[in-house]
């Protein structure tokens, strides 16, 4: 153990100092990782920046502060980035920048962007084994091939798919006209997005291609096109330079007013930054979506770095969401690209490898590749690299499927209004347990400014200037109640009325905007009809010459896929309507009609069985059953309910059950003979239609020949409810028909006037009734649907109704009766149970009187009364059987029995009363 010389100084003092000592010591020579750091290898990475524009002049000082940040934080890394800045200003010169940065053989290329020339920079960075880093540009957003050697900070248009369509829906907006930047509308990718938006219910009625290099002339022919469409609805696919221009060409349009709705991709959103500010009060009232990337304490300590190295970037305008998109990827990139330099160069020669079997002499073939490309690649992705948006870093793959978007609205500014996220929708906030989360609601949003400073939201639709609703009408001469085209010969003109027209105004007025329709009626020059209703239907698919049709038109399937109709406003189905004869049964033989024949015969069979049953049972002990009474017996009895006629109890077992089952068929006689006798019998004249009307011009025509399988010359078509009543009235045999097929909503209207004499008779073919139709992807159909169902639950339907129909018409009063052939009478299968059940009861009687048991029983009976025998007394006991011994039982059926006896001096009389059959049982014995 060591001893301190000092005596006067404290051991633990000489340990303290000598630890002090061999730290400055240590400190005053220069470590190991010092002497490395003056031995440093410097590695060329390429940067193409424009920085005659915004961005490109916060991409550069974005990346030299990160360049400067990380060896300052790692000074004794042995690699250096040595950054080869190359600063063009057009497409051409960009592919040309990368040329010959690649020929300087640098290891990495960042920051090239140009939309021409995408395809080509990506297919060079291939070629030599370089990683092609791009920023923010959208310039390989269309290019769906993969490449092993591109990191593009770019979202496709693809990926943001979920959050418009959720946006769409959730502004109930059906209709969109795409706006596309030339070279980022990819033919490839845009059949997916027309798909996705069809299966959403929203269609694309026009998509407008705008090259970047158009001048502000092109720019508003184009929108002039966009505003002649009848949606107002535009979505917006390109990068702010074209976006910027555009938007300000459709503001001195007046396209920014109300009524309009803009919504712009992240393509745009990410990039306000680099719109100037004169040019962003152009986008105000424009509605955007964009990735959303949350904010951590590393990204808040990145934007006050930022605050402070940006002093040269002073009075330029970058919010913190595009300081985090872009700042925070070129800033990550330079780590990650710093760290994979310093790992691989530690091990591998960063080198370029020339190809020599070059045959074609072209200088861009000599582009040596990069021994460390695919190694570089990997670490630049690989997760380990310090980062501070981890999501940015993911494969383009992964990026596709970002957790959340922002929802943004521009009005002097941006504000983020809500979210998106797959699993809960669109919301006013990312927490889960945010009770105003509506993802089918408008209200799970913030409150929007939209474009002409309102908070009214756009419905889509806005009509042109100066220009009418068009809307066709049939020509009708039958059914006029629904719609009545007059033509006045002096002034030519027409007048249109009808159940259809005011409904239809009625509906218009509900709307939230002005639509003020021209009514043009589908006639020849004559006055008459024009064609058939689907050939006036057709005026639609041309989008020409008609914007809707009004009138009774139906819904039908294969009228659906060309047009577009809104909610039927009639009852829906097709039925046939048939005279009626009045089959009212009075003749002679009515009373036979409520049972059918084997029911009378099985009842007649029953009588039988019973009868010869009792005849059985009472063979010993009632001599009167000796004769054929059982034949008529178990009618009589029903008649003369006398209870001494037998004398078995197996008997009378027998007789209740038989009374039991007569009561229930007499009640189903009774009540079928009174139907019969007092309600009218109406029946359809036939039951077989050869002949069958129908209302000319409509689809009744290819229900009846393809649904029905009639022939055409089965077939009459009338037009008026005179014709059909006329030629029911005659029938075919007479030039008529045998029946009507039509929609329930003319039916109704007929029977309204006729219905006494007509009803309709089988099943109701589906159809969905009358609806206004309209061109196929309108954006009216949703808003009038809406109108017509409140005007079909208010009393303005009624009022319409008793105005064309009559007073007495009701939509919603049940149908007249539908009348089957006449119904048959009771049969033998409505009482089977009756009958097995009598059946089995008499059986049971037979076998339980005639078994040894029942005889032994009574014998034991007679055996306890050996000195008497049975004597069966009428009620006037004048006749007594037999009397012999001391004393008889003798069964009588009179309270009075016991006086009787006496008088007929029988002698003593002792009376026992039967509580079950009220009887009289008498012991007499003789004096």
């Amino acid at each position: 153990m060591m001893r301190c010389k000092m005596k006067n100084i404290p051991y633990h003092c000489c340990v303290y100092a000598t630890i002090l000592l061999l730290l400055l010591l240590g400190a005053a020579s220069p470590s190991p990782l010092e002497s490395k750091k003056k031995i440093t290898t410097s590695v060329d990475v390429g940067l193409v920046v424009d920085v005659s524009k915004k961005s490109g002049l916060l991409l550069e000082s974005l990346i030299k502060m990160a360049n400067s940040d990380f060896y300052d934080t790692y000074p004794f890394y042995t690699t250096r980035l040595a950054l080869r800045i190359d600063y063009p200003t057009s497409s051409i010169d960009v592919a040309s920048a990368v040329v010959e940065l690649l020929k300087d053989e640098v290891k990495a290329i960042m920051g090239p962007k140009s939309l021409v020339g995408a395809k080509f920079i990506m297919e060079l960075g291939e070629k030599s084994h370089v990683p092609i880093i791009s920023f923010d540009d959208s310039s390989y957003s269309c290019l769906h091939i993969q490449s092993p050697y591109l990191i593009a900070n770019v979202v496709p248009f693809n990926a943001s798919l979920a959050p418009i369509i959720a946006l769409f829906k959730q502004f109930q907006w059906r209709e969109v006209a795409l706006v596309c930047e030339a070279g980022m509308y990819d033919t490839d990718l845009f059949p997916s997005l027309l798909d996705s938006f069809q299966n959403a219910g929203v269609h694309i009625s026009y998509i407008s291609i705008i090259s970047h290099t158009s001048s502000n002339h092109q720019i508003c022919n184009e929108l002039h096109k966009l505003d002649e469409l009848q949606t107002k609805i535009f979505l917006v696919y390109m990068r702010p330079e074209l976006g910027s221009r555009l938007f300000g060409q459709a503001k001195t349009l007046e396209m920014m007013r109300e009524g309009y709705a803009w919504v712009i991709t992240d393509a745009l959103a990410n990039s306000l930054h680099s719109i100037d500010r004169n040019l962003m009060k152009s986008l105000d009232g424009v509605v955007g979506i964009r990735p959303h990337v949350p904010l951590s304490r590393d990204l808040e300590n990145f934007r006050k770095r930022w605050q402070e190295h940006s002093h040269m970037m002073k009075g330029s305008s970058i919010t913190t969401h595009e300081l985090i998109v872009y700042g925070s990827w070129a800033y990550d990139t330079i780590w990650a690209l710093a760290t994979g330099i310093e790992r691989i160069g530690n091990r591998e020669e960063l080198s370029f490898v020339k190809e020599n079997n070059n045959k074609n002499g072209r200088e861009i073939s000599h582009l040596g590749i990069s021994s460390v490309g695919h190694l570089l690649m990997k670490e630049i992705t690989n997760p380990r690299s310090r980062r501070l948006v981890e999501e940015l870093f993911k494969s383009r793959k992964e990026r596709d499927l970002l957790k959340s978007y922002e929802i943004i609205n521009l009005d002097g500014g941006e504000r983020i209004v809500g979210y998106w996220t797959p699993d809960e929708g669109i919301s006013r906030e990312l927490d889960s347990n945010d009770a105003s989360k509506n993802p089918t609601s408008v209200e799970g949003l913030k409150k929007i400014i939209w474009p002409g400073d309102t908070t009214t939201q756009p419905y889509g639709w806005l009509p042109q200037k100066g220009k009418k609703l068009r809307v066709g009408v049939p020509k009708k001469t039958g059914f006029t109640e629904f719609v009545k085209v007059e033509k006045n010969n002096d002034t030519n003109e027409s007048n249109v009325t009808g159940f259809c027209i005011d409904l239809f105004e009625a509906a218009l007025e509900l709307l939230p905007f002005p639509v003020v329709p021209e009514y043009i009626p589908f006639m020849n020059s004559t006055g008459q009809s024009n064609g058939t209703y689907d050939q006036l239907l057709h005026k639609l698919q041309t989008k020409v010459e008609l914007d809707a049709v009004i009138g009774d038109t139906t819904i039908v399937s294969y009228r659906t896929p060309l047009m577009d109709f809104t909610l039927p406003y009639t009852e829906p189905g097709i039925v046939m309507l048939v005279p009626i004869k009045d089959s009212k049964l009075n003749g002679i033989w009515v009373f036979i009609k409520p049972l059918k024949w084997d029911l009378w015969c099985t009842i007649i069979g029953a009588c039988l069985f019973v009868g010869l049953a009792i005849r059985i049972l009472e063979r010993n002990g009632n001599p009167q059953w000796r004769t054929g009474l059982f034949f008529c017996f178990p009618m009589l009895i029903l008649a003369f309910p006398e209870r001494k006629i037998v004398a078995n109890k197996w008997s009378r077992f027998v007789l209740v059950i038989w009374l039991f089952m007569a009561y229930i068929i007499m009640q189903g006689y009774t009540a079928s003979l009174s139907a019969i006798l007092t309600i009218e019998q109406l029946q359809p004249s036939r039951t077989d239609y050869s002949c069958v009307g129908y209302y000319g011009g409509s689809y009744s025509l290819e229900i009846l020949t393809k649904q029905l399988k009639y022939n055409e010359s089965q077939l009459h078509p009338y037009q008026t409810m005179e014709q059909f009543h006329d030629a029911l009235k005659n029938g075919c045999q007479n030039g008529g028909v045998d029946a009507i097929f039509d929609d329930i909503p003319n039916i109704r209207l007929f029977l309204h006037r006729y219905g006494p004499k007509y009803v309709t008779v089988g099943r109701k073919y589906h159809t969905d009734g009358f609806g206004f139709a309209f061109q196929l992807g309108s954006p009216l159909v949703s808003y009038m649907s809406k109108a017509i169902v409140n005007v079909t639950e208010s009393d303005r339907m009624k009022v319409l109704e008793d105005a064309y129909f009559g007073p007495n018409y009701s939509s919603d009063r049940d149908f007249y009766p539908q009348i089957a052939p006449e119904a048959p009478g009771l049969s033998v299968y409505n009482f089977a149970g009756l009958f097995i059940v009598i059946a089995v009861a008499t059986i049971v009687a037979l076998l339980c009187s005639e078994a040894r048991y029942g005889q032994k029983c009574a014998r034991k009976q007679g055996s306890s009364f050996s000195s008497s025998q049975i004597a069966s007394v009428d009620d006037d006991y004048d006749d007594i059987v037999s009397i012999n011994g001391a004393s008889t039982n003798i069964v009588l059926t009179t309270h009075n029995s016991r006086n009787d006896a006496i008088e007929h001096g029988l002698g003593h009389v002792d009376v026992v009363a039967d509580s079950i059959h009220d009887e009289v049982e008498l012991t007499i014995r003789h004096n």
